[in-house]
């Protein structure tokens, strides 16, 4: 499982201190960077879903918060990255978030 930052109590805001916004946001991001494994999977959405579910059970925070971050966070990144150039790169992202639909 991907590492989940500084803290997992999402006490007080981020998960990241002097980052002020959604602590399920944090966890979402760390879910993002998985798109081999999600793409190697036989259920993509399931594999995706249960690291959202961990991370809400140790955490305390809601599970689809966390799921929609992770999501947006890997079509956004991949937006990014064929912005800047590298559409290779970025097709994984697309790929992934794709399968996940």
């Amino acid at each position: 499982m991907p590492p989940v930052g500084d803290r997992l109590d999402g006490a007080g805001g981020s998960l990241r201190p002097g980052f002020l916004g959604d602590p399920a946001y944090d966890l979402g991001v760390a879910l993002r960077d998985w798109c081999p494994e999600l793409l190697a999977s036989d259920d993509p959405r399931g594999l995706a879903r249960h690291y959202s579910a961990l991370r809400a059970t140790y955490s305390g925070l809601d599970e689809q918060a966390i799921w929609e971050w992770g999501f947006l966070e890997r079509v956004s990144t991949g937006l990014y990255v064929h912005a800047m150039g590298a559409p290779e790169l970025s097709r994984p992202f697309f790929e992934s978030a794709e399968a996940l639909l």
